[in-house]
This record gives C-alpha cells, sequence and structure tokens, in this order.
C-alpha cells in the first residue's frame, strides 16, 4: 500500500475510515520512512612496507588514496595501528638495560654525601692547623 501510496494520490487514505489527524501523522511517517537513506561503507586494510623507503612510501600511498575523495563520496580514513605486546616489552627492557647506571656509581655518590661531613671537619682542623 505505501508503495502504491508514491505513485498515486493521497486519495488513496479517502477509502480508509480514518480522521485527518491521524491520515496526516500516517502520510508524516511514510514520507519520513521512505526518504533515501545514506550509507555508510568501510574497507579495511593494511599497509606495511620494510623497503628502504618505509614510511614514507605508506605516506605516499595514502595520500595517493586520498586524491580520489570527493565531495558526493568523501574519503575519511581512520588509522588503527597494533603493537606485538612482545615485541614492546622487550624494547622497554632494552632500553631500561642501556638506562641503568654503570655498577659503582651508586656507591660514589654513598661516599660523596658520607664525606661531605668529613671534609668539613678536615677543612676545619687544617684552618686551626694554619
Amino acid at each position: 500500500m505505501f508503495l502504491f501510496y508514491l505513485s498515486r494520490t493521497p486519495a488513496v487514505f479517502d477509502e480508509c475510515d480514518i480522521d485527518k489527524a491521524a491520515r496526516d501523522l500516517l502520510l508524516q511517517d511514510i514520507r519520513h520512512r521512505l526518504m533515501p537513506q545514506a550509507v555508510k561503507l568501510r574497507a579495511d586494510f593494511e599497509v606495511s612496507c620494510f623497503a628502504y623507503e618505509g614510511i614514507e612510501a605508506v605516506r605516499r600511498a595514502l595520500r595517493r588514496g586520498l586524491e580520489f575523495s570527493t565531495d558526493e563520496l568523501p574519503i575519511k580514513p581512520r588509522i588503527v595501528s597494533d603493537t606485538d605486546e612482545s615485541e614492546l616489552r622487550r624494547h622497554m627492557e632494552e632500553l631500561e638495560d642501556a638506562n641503568k647506571e654503570v655498577s659503582g656509581d651508586d656507591d660514589d655518590d654513598e661516599e660523596d654525601a658520607g664525606n661531605s661531613e668529613e671534609d668539613e671537619e678536615a677543612d676545619e682542623s687544617d684552618d686551626e692547623e694554619k
């Protein structure tokens, strides 16, 4: 009946026993539901480059894809990056090892802190001897 309504005038509803308010509400609902709906498309793809150009080659490829964007069909990329946790953990451990102080550095700091009072006393005794 709804498709029939589109091809004919609202006179189709004259055959039904409905009041004007219900008829207007029904017509408004039909118009709303039969409006063209926006369709969203999604495509997932992976991009990687292990050559010398690396990230620059990936950037050029993505920018080239954006050139196909139009007003009627805009392209809005959403970038998602995955990182392997074991690889990340390994890199973090390597960085922590590289940043560790050389053994013995802590001892020097403690000795300096302890010697500062002794140094002052030694300086005072040197002054008294003079």
